[in-house]
C-alpha cells in the first residue's frame, strides 16, 4: 500500500513541479496565473489525498477510521512537502531568486512613492528606494521555501481532515 501512496505522491509532486516550471518559463510569473500558481497546486492536493484514503479504505474492505484517514493524508502531505521543499529551494537559488530580485529592483519608483505617500506624506523618493533595496536584500531561498512549506502543511492538514470526515467508514 505504501508503494501506491508513493506513486501518488510522485504524480502529485511531478504535476506541481511541472506546472510551476511551465508558469515560470512560459513567462506567466508576473501574471495572475503566476500569482495563483502556488494556490492552484495546493488545491490539487485534496483530490490526491482523497484518492489515497479511498484506496486505503478499499484495501480494508470498505472500513477505515477517521484517525487512519488523517494519518494517510498527513503522510501524503509530509512526503510531498519534503520533495517540493527541496525543489523550491534549489529552483529559488538557480532561477526564481534572480527573477524576483530583478522584478523588484526594475520598478517605477515614482509609483512606489505615490503608494508610500498614502501612508506617510513626508517620505522621500530616496527613502522609498532604500526601503525597496532593503526588502530585496532580505529575500532568501530559505524564507521563500518556509513560506510555501507552511502553506502546504496547513492546506494538507485541512485536506486530510476534510477527507477524514467525508471518507471514513467504521
Amino acid at each position: 500500500m505504501k508503494n501506491k501512496n508513493l506513486l501518488w505522491i510522485l504524480i502529485y509532486t511531478i504535476f506541481s513541479i511541472s506546472f510551476k516550471l511551465y508558469v515560470f518559463y512560459a513567462g506567466y510569473q508576473n501574471s495572475t496565473l503566476g500569482f495563483l500558481s502556488h494556490l492552484i497546486t495546493l488545491f490539487f492536493i485534496l483530490p490526491f489525498i482523497a484518492l489515497v484514503i479511498y484506496q486505503k479504505r478499499k484495501l480494508n474492505n470498505g472500513v477505515i477510521s477517521g484517525k487512519d484517514c488523517v494519518k494517510e493524508g498527513m503522510y501524503f502531505t509530509l512526503i510531498s512537502i519534503i520533495i517540493l521543499g527541496v525543489f523550491n529551494y534549489i529552483f529559488y537559488e538557480i532561477e526564481l531568486g534572480k527573477f524576483i530580485t530583478s522584478s523588484l529592483i526594475n520598478v517605477d519608483y515614482n509609483v512606489l512613492l505615490v503608494e508610500a505617500r498614502k501612508h506617510d506624506k513626508n517620505i522621500s523618493l530616496e527613502k522609498v528606494i532604500a526601503n525597496q533595496k532593503d526588502y530585496v536584500s532580505s529575500l532568501t531561498a530559505f524564507k521563500d521555501t518556509t513560506l510555501k512549506t507552511f502553506g502546504h502543511l496547513l492546506f494538507g492538514s485541512f485536506s486530510s481532515f476534510i477527507c477524514a470526515i467525508t471518507l471514513k467508514k467504521a
